[in-house]
């Protein structure tokens, strides 16, 4: 006579393991792929108002003070669109800035001749939302040093309606995201002055406010 032997703890165990596996496989399957609902209308005018904006070069200590920087342009994304974080809803196509400085390079104008975009990167806490600035390309001419910054601005934007920081955008403390660019490399005697150098971090003070169609 064969003896069966009977397992149906070990077999029940399986299979509430595998029921437990399947419903967290099915989750993340159905789990919807946008993360916020926009509110702002299509072509609506965005307008980020820098206030005290300023980028330093963290290893070589060197600071760029501007009297205006403010990037502008359009809601990308129709009110009511499902963004996935990291999902671009503006599309900012013109930065107006003035008054850019460095204390040993004197003046130093700051061009930027990419469209950045906004995006909301992850969930908020509270009001406040982790955000960034992408597609940054930033060109300096200072005195006799040339150099571009390029990456993203990291930092947090405030949401809360009854916020008195309302649709402010601050840049995160120390690297930001931006990098000095190695193509094209930094050129010039006064860059060595500086100490400017290829993949050096940048740091951006002050924050923006958009004072435009609220995202």
């Amino acid at each position: 006579m064969t003896v069966v032997r009977q397992r149906s703890g070990r077999v029940a165990t399986t299979a509430a393991a595998t029921v437990v596996a399947l419903v967290a496989l099915l989750a993340a399957t159905i789990s919807p792929t946008w993360a916020w609902v926009t509110t702002a209308p299509a072509g609506g005018p965005v307008n980020f108002v820098g206030t005290n904006i300023k980028f330093t070069d963290i290893q070589a200590n060197q600071t760029f003070s501007c009297t205006t920087f403010s990037p502008s342009g359009t809601v990308s994304v129709p009110a009511g669109t499902n963004a996935a974080y990291g999902a671009s809803v503006a599309n900012l196509t013109t930065v107006t800035s003035s008054g850019c400085a460095n204390p040993i390079g004197g003046g130093c104008p700051i061009l930027a001749p990419t469209t950045w975009g906004f995006v909301l990167t992850g969930p908020p806490t509270g009001d406040v939302w982790p955000a960034r600035f992408t597609n940054v390309k930033l060109v300096v001419a200072c005195g006799g040093c040339s150099f571009t910054m390029e990456g993203v601005i990291n930092g947090r934007f405030d949401r809360g309606v009854a916020s008195p920081t309302y649709q402010r955008f601050t840049p995160v403390t120390g690297p930001s995201g931006l990098v000095v660019s190695a193509s094209p490399a930094p050129s010039g005697f006064v860059c060595t002055v500086l100490d400017i150098q290829a993949g050096d971090d940048i740091e951006v003070g002050g924050y923006w406010t958009n004072t435009g169609t609220p995202i």
